[in-house]
């Protein structure tokens, strides 16, 4: 509810966190109170806010309310209605019927901008014909929109998917900022070690009720960001980290099936 929203907040910025991505989709209070509710973590609690409306069509749970219909207008209509309070905003890259409008909504009252792909099956790098897309892609079409972030999530189910997600991190040289993440259970190891090798952004939980499996806590990711030090890994060296941390079993994966914050 509104009130556990702005303890989980002030209790992010408490441990360390930069950015708290507001995932309206999620929130268990009336749309028309999620305005408030940027407003008062702009206010009170001080650190920037991220909204994101994730769509069904790529794990979200937007479904709409009294005064926002279930479909993409209405979604639209929400992220038209909240952008002017939060600082960034996320949107779908393929969200093709909303997606421009958001872009020119955000453009206007000047946030950042995140561009994001989410795959829940096969990792794009591995399909083929039809639709798919690989991730040199989804970077390319990123940036003909001219957005600040692109964020690219996929499912990782073994470790050469891991592998792959973070040797193109670690190569990527593009003049757009990428946040590459493997998702599930195979992909605790890329929210600790893409910001190593090039991710701008990471995703970490304040309350273990609300973490998706694979998912770090703020208070680890601080931690071992610490011992880590300012460190950037290229891709030659990246595959030796990634094997080294995996034999020494860096950090235990999260079992918990609910979504995040």
């Amino acid at each position: 509810d509104y009130n556990q929203c702005v303890q989980l907040a002030s209790r992010a910025k408490e441990i360390g966190a930069d950015i708290l991505e507001v995932r309206a989709d999620l929130c268990k209070m009336a749309f028309s109170e999620v305005r408030g509710l940027l407003q008062d973590l702009r206010e009170n609690v001080g650190l920037p806010t991220l909204l994101t409306i994730r769509s069904f069509y790529e794990g979200g749970r937007y479904f709409g309310d009294a005064n926002f219909k279930g479909d993409e207008e209405g979604r639209l209509k929400l992220f038209q209605t909240l952008i002017p309070f939060a600082d960034g905003v996320d949107v779908e890259l393929y969200a093709h019927e909303i997606r421009n409008e958001v872009i020119k909504c955000a453009r206007r009252h000047k946030k950042v901008l995140i561009t994001s792909y989410h795959g829940s099956e096969t990792p794009p790098h591995f399909a083929s014909g039809g639709d798919s897309v690989s991730l040199g892609g989804i970077v390319d079409d990123a940036i003909s929109l001219k957005t600040d972030i692109v964020k690219i999530a996929v499912q990782a189910n073994n470790y050469e998917d891991l592998k792959s997600l973070l040797m193109f991190t670690a190569s990527f040289s593009g003049n757009i900022n990428l946040v590459a993440i493997s998702m599930g259970k195979m992909g605790t190891l890329s929210r600790i070690l893409s910001p190593l090798v090039g991710s701008c952004l990471t995703y970490g939980f304040v309350d273990p009720e609300f973490a998706i499996p694979g998912q770090v806590s703020v208070e680890e990711l601080k931690r071992l960001f610490a011992q880590f030090g300012d460190i950037r890994i290229d891709r030659a060296d990246a595959q030796s980290l990634l094997e080294e941390a995996l034999e020494q079993n860096l950090l235990q994966t999260n079992e918990a099936e609910t979504c995040s914050v």
